[in-house]
C-alpha cells in the first residue's frame, strides 16, 4: 500500500513540474510526432508549437529536426504551409525543402534572418535570391508582435513542375525559381543557427500532396491584429559567408 501511495505522489509531482513548465513533450536526438531530432533539443509546448531549445553559451551551433515518415517523400509537386520565428540577430531560423539527408543543409533552402529572406539552392551551391536587400527581400516578414516577442511569419511554399516559390504573409517574396539540383525526393528540414541563446519556434505545419493533407505542430489560436515593428535591414549577407553551413 505504501508503494501505490508513493508512486503515485511521485507521478503527481512529474505531472506537476511537466504542465508547470508547458511541455508535454521533449527529444533530444530521439523523435517528436514522427519528426526526428538530428541536432539540440526540442520541446513540443502545451499550444502545440514546436520549440527549441538553445545553449546560451554556443556559438555556430546547429539545431535541426526533420520529418521522418518513410510514406511521406518530397516529390513531384506540393505545398507547404507553416508559421515560424523571424530571427532579429545572431542567428537565422532555416527551413530545407527536399532535403537529401535529415539534417541541414540538403535541398532548397529557407533563411529567415534579420536581413529578410534568403533562398539556396544548396546541393548546386546556389544563392537562389538575387536581391538580398530592399523591398523585395524584405517583403511581407514581421519580426517582432506588440508585446515585443518574435512574431510568426507565415510561409507557403509552393513546388510544381521543378520551379519553386515562397510567400511570406500572404506575399510573394520569391517566385519561379527554377530548381537545379534541389529536385532529388526528400524531407522536410526545420532548423536554427544561432550565436547564443534564441528563441526559435515553428508551428501549423501543413503539407499537401495532391488531395492530401498532413498536420504537425497545429495551435489553435486568434489571430494579432495589433501593430508589428519591421525592424531595419541590420546586415546583408554577401558571397559565400553563412546560411549555407557548407561554405560558412
Amino acid at each position: 500500500m505504501k508503494k501505490t501511495i508513493s508512486a503515485i505522489i511521485s507521478l503527481a509531482i512529474i505531472f506537476s513540474v511537466v504542465f508547470s513548465f508547458g511541455i508535454i513533450g521533449n527529444a533530444d536526438n530521439g523523435t517528436i510526432e514522427g519528426w526526428q531530432v538530428t541536432g539540440g533539443k526540442w520541446t513540443v509546448a502545451d499550444d502545440g508549437s514546436l520549440q527549441v531549445v538553445t545553449n546560451d553559451k554556443g556559438a555556430a551551433m546547429n539545431y535541426c529536426i526533420a520529418l521522418n515518415d518513410p510514406a511521406l517523400s518530397l516529390t513531384g509537386d506540393y505545398e507547404i504551409t507553416f508559421e515560424m520565428n523571424a530571427i532579429q540577430s545572431g542567428g537565422r531560423a532555416l527551413v530545407n525543402f527536399n532535403s537529401a539527408k535529415k539534417e541541414s543543409f540538403s535541398g532548397y533552402l529557407m533563411e529567415l534572418g534579420s536581413y529578410g529572406a534568403v533562398y539556396y539552392d544548396i546541393d548546386a551551391d546556389i544563392k537562389s535570391s538575387i536581391q538580398l536587400a530592399g523591398s523585395n527581400t524584405m517583403a511581407g516578414v514581421k519580426y517582432e508582435d506588440n508585446k515585443g516577442k518574435p512574431a510568426f511569419n507565415e510561409v507557403k511554399f509552393v513546388r510544381k513542375n521543378g520551379v519553386a516559390s515562397v510567400y511570406i504573409n500572404g506575399t510573394a517574396n520569391y517566385t519561379d525559381y527554377t530548381l537545379v539540383k534541389a529536385t532529388h525526393d526528400g524531407t522536410l528540414v526545420l532548423g536554427l543557427e544561432s550565436d547564443g541563446s534564441i528563441e526559435c519556434a515553428f508551428r501549423n505545419v501543413v503539407i499537401k500532396i495532391g488531395d492530401n493533407e498532413y498536420k504537425y505542430f497545429t495551435v489553435t489560436e486568434l489571430p494579432d491584429n495589433s501593430s508589428d515593428t519591421q525592424k531595419p535591414i541590420v546586415s546583408v549577407s554577401q558571397g559565400n559567408e553563412g546560411g549555407c553551413g557548407n561554405n560558412g
